[in-house]
């Protein structure tokens, strides 16, 4: 389904808004659905603003969606929405709008969410174009050179760092983040951090998952990311919330492998997250730094499930030289 099949299906236009359907929109819109499972993500403007592209939150229309269906999902749009109220941090996107948009031909009204867009590039790109081998804000222009060049260090450590930071924020009020993966993280200038996904934003208490809502994947939609995330929520949503999960390992497995896919350009995404694979990968970093990455990633891995706060992985992380 692209643009202009979504434009002629939904009546955007009797709530103010309209679908762009340009070459570069269209882009934009296979970039931000490339692992939506439960919702579209759609850029459209205002009518009477063209300048400023937002981003459209909606269920998914290829699948079979009543009535009820469409309040389930609307239910899940109001709590990220409810999410971003109350951490008011401006490293999410901000929510501009919330309404229902009719679709042609049914009448079925599906709920709306609509958010800032947010420009710059996701980890996803960033990796597969070599983007963190170069100094911030800096190019290599010899595609050659730009593909051999080592991973720039410093910079995975910053933007590991910052993505703990917003853990942090949203800890403060009972919540953590069950989404980190390369396309939810978008860098900006000067490598400002910004972070999507707000789905994957779950109910914490202590160090334990308390979000019963997340166990029901028909209604809720898909939390556990193939290759992302711990066994351990998979059978916390099997068991309907019953296995204890240690919400902190989650956060831990999801920085250890992010660290390693940057680290090692992506080349093992579709691959199980092993001590093994730790050890034995190839990594793109200094020759001397390869050794603070393995034991950095390995230690995440291995003491996961002991983690009892935030600042322990931190720690860890810190311990990444820089140069």
């Amino acid at each position: 389904m692209d643009l202009s099949m979504l434009a002629n299906l939904l009546d955007f236009e009797a709530v103010g808004y309209e679908v762009p359907t340009d070459a570069s929109s269209q882009d934009t819109f296979v970039r931000m659905n490339r692992t939506s499972d439960t919702f579209l993500q759609i850029p459209v403007r205002r009518k009477h603003l063209q300048t400023v592209t937002l981003v459209a939150t909606l269920p998914k229309l290829d699948k079979v969606l009543n009535t009820e269906d469409a309040i389930f999902k609307e239910l899940v749009l109001e709590r990220m929405a409810r999410v971003s109220n109350v951490v008011f941090d401006t490293r999410f996107p901000e929510i501009v709008d919330f309404f229902t948009a009719t679709v042609k031909g049914n009448n079925l009204k599906v709920p709306v969410l609509v958010s800032e867009y947010i420009r710059g590039k996701n980890l996803h790109i960033a990796i597969k174009s070599n983007y963190l081998a170069l100094a911030k804000n800096g190019d290599i222009f010899d595609p050659a050179k730009r593909e051999k060049a080592p991973v720039n260090l410093r910079r995975v450590k910053d933007i590991v760092c910052e993505l703990l930071s917003v853990q942090q924020t949203l800890y403060g009020h009972g919540l953590l983040h069950f989404g980190v993966v390369p396309e939810h993280v978008i860098l900006q200038i000067d490598d400002i951090v910004r972070l999507r996904g707000l789905r994957f934003v779950v109910r914490v208490k202590n160090e334990n998952l308390t979000d019963m809502a997340i166990t029901d994947v028909k209604k809720y939609g898909p939390i556990f990311i193939k290759y992302y995330s711990p066994n351990s929520l998979l059978e916390y949503i099997r068991s309907g919330g019953k296995q204890c999960v240690n919400a902190f390992e989650v956060v831990a497995f999801q920085t250890a492998r992010l660290i390693f896919d940057l680290t090692t350009k992506g080349k093992y995404r579709n691959a199980e997250f092993t001590p093994e694979l730790i050890a034995k990968a190839e990594y793109h970093v200094k020759t001397h730094q390869v050794l603070y990455v393995k034991n950095v990633v390995g230690n995440l891995l291995k003491d996961a499930q002991k983690f009892t706060s935030l600042n322990q992985i931190s720690t860890i992380v810190e311990s990444l030289p820089e140069a």
